[in-house]
């Protein structure tokens, strides 16, 4: 009896030593910041102080995603790519700017939004960006906030996910962030069904307003490669590149009339 004792006395003693080891040796004792831009001027305290990671914190307790929101709430142009563990006691962040890609007129003034549509800051005179996609008919619901109130806040896609889809389309021919606002000038969304994508050469691209990604590449895609190789210079300075249907395929006019 007594052995047995000594044995399960033994091995409790055993399992309280490996908790104790474990709960001093897998906590939080280094966080390191990689910043990606050379844009971004906070310091690594900063970043670090506004994560709100406690040092001696276990580090199976850390929650990414709460870091991820505490940073983005404290500094909106930072974007976290990504919060990872290296065990036994290492956190590593990893930061890069968040990119000015549309602008949205709300209250008077224009909301500069990322591409994830995050509202980064407002300004007021959209004449003085040419690096900025104007987006139009695009819809806020709840206009009561102040258009400072809403910096930091990730503004719902009222496209249903469309805007998106032009998005990641336009990122598989490198029309990546400025890339993309540097092409275009302004998006429509239009009550026909129907999108216009006014381009800063001149000419505009009507896409049907299909909420499918795949419908949307194609479009894009199929659209893209007319304007590129059977358009002169001249004729990609106006007028509309409209799909006529399967006989006439993308057909470049003055007007847009589209065929029903």
């Amino acid at each position: 009896m007594n052995k047995r004792l000594i044995i399960i006395f033994s091995v409790l003693a055993v399992l309280v030593l490996i908790l104790v080891l474990f709960c001093a040796v897998f906590v939080v004792s280094k966080i390191n910041v990689v910043n990606t831009s050379s844009e971004l001027v906070y310091s690594e305290s900063e970043i670090i102080e506004s994560s709100n990671i406690k040092l001696g914190l276990s580090i199976f307790s850390l929650s990414e995603s709460k870091v991820i929101e505490n940073i983005e709430a404290a500094f909106p142009l930072i974007k976290v790519d990504s919060v990872s563990r290296y065990f036994p006691n290492t956190v590593e962040i990893k930061i890069s700017k968040r990119v000015e890609v549309f602008a949205l007129e709300y209250n008077g003034v224009y909301l500069a939004l990322d591409k994830e549509l995050k509202v980064l800051n407002t300004f007021t005179d959209l004449t003085k960006t040419d690096d900025i996609v104007l987006l139009k008919n695009f819809i806020i619901n709840d206009t009561t906030k102040k258009a400072s109130e809403l910096i930091s806040y990730k503004l719902p896609d009222s496209t249903g996910g469309v805007l998106g889809y032009i998005i990641s389309s336009a990122e598989k021919f490198n029309f990546i962030e400025k890339g993309f606002a540097g092409f275009f000038e302004s998006i429509t969304f239009n009550s026909d069904g129907y999108i216009d994508l006014k381009t800063r050469q001149g000419i505009t691209f009507l896409f049907q307003n299909i909420q499918d990604e795949t419908s949307i590449y194609n479009q894009f895609a199929s659209c893209y490669s007319v304007f590129q190789n059977n358009l002169n210079d001249s004729q990609k300075k106006f007028g509309y590149l409209i799909w006529q249907g399967s006989d006439k395929g993308w057909v470049h006019q003055i007007n847009r009339d589209i065929a029903q």
